[in-house]
């Protein structure tokens, strides 16, 4: 094959893009110069990846916000993940380090991530080996530190609210010979809430977290049932 036949094959019919090394469960992991190639710029129809958090998405199909200077062009190919709420989309802030900024700056990161995880027209596709995902594909101890502050911080956000607008009672579902089963919505946990600490009565409600108490009363957790969860099953009585 000679020298033109190769320039030809290499310009006019490119190499496949990288598609990362597997993981056990059809995900990949990328390294970030194979992310880079993921921008774009080769052709109109080329795939366009981004990552937030450590985590790829093929946003191929967003081209007119992610294409080449479209106006979210420069998360293209790349984890930008602190650009997300600082607006900064320069090549210096365009980066993945967060651990410096306030709370809520990380809790608007994950909403951006659950925007990805949502929208039909977006797909996670992996990880990106960094500062989130190590080369297996296994959160890094920043990771979770950065993500047990923003659970953290929603626990409080939402106790706030509960604490205004009068904590939610948990819903139920009896059905003969399977038992019962109660359960909050909204990542709340159920509780028994004994609202006169005095008497035995109690209603079931849900609460931001365990650590998320209300003013009066006392509460109980469901025997049986992990303190986190928000569904707590009973099997049917002899």
């Amino acid at each position: 094959m000679g020298i033109l036949t190769l320039l030809y094959s290499h310009f006019v019919f490119p190499p496949a893009y990288p598609s990362g090394n597997p993981l056990a469960n059809g995900l990949h992991i990328y390294t970030k110069e194979q992310l880079s190639h993921y921008n774009g710029n080769a052709s109109e129809t080329s795939p366009i990846y981004l990552a937030i958090i450590g985590h790829v998405y093929d946003v191929t199909k967003g081209r007119a916000y992610y294409g080449p200077d479209a106006g979210y062009a420069g998360f293209a190919g790349r984890d930008g993940t602190r650009a997300y709420v600082s607006g900064n989309f320069t090549k210096e802030g365009l980066i993945e380090n967060i651990e410096d900024m306030k709370d809520q700056a990380l809790f608007d990161i994950w909403e951006w991530k659950s925007f990805y995880d949502k929208e039909e027209k977006y797909t996670w596709k992996g990880y990106v080996e960094g500062l989130y995902i190590d080369r297996d594909g296994k959160e890094s101890p920043y990771y979770k530190t950065c993500k047990q502050r923003v659970d953290l911080f929603n626990v409080k956000k939402l106790h706030q609210q509960d604490l205004k607008s009068g904590h939610p009672t948990c819903n139920s579902k009896w059905e003969s010979g399977k038992g019962s089963k109660v359960w909050c919505d909204g990542n709340r946990v159920p509780r028994k809430w004994y609202i006169d600490a005095g008497k035995d009565a109690y209603a079931c409600h849900c609460f931001a977290g365990a650590t998320a108490v209300p003013k009066e009363g006392k509460i109980e957790e469901y025997e049986n049932c992990p303190s986190d969860q928000s569904v707590c099953t009973f099997p049917p009585k002899d």
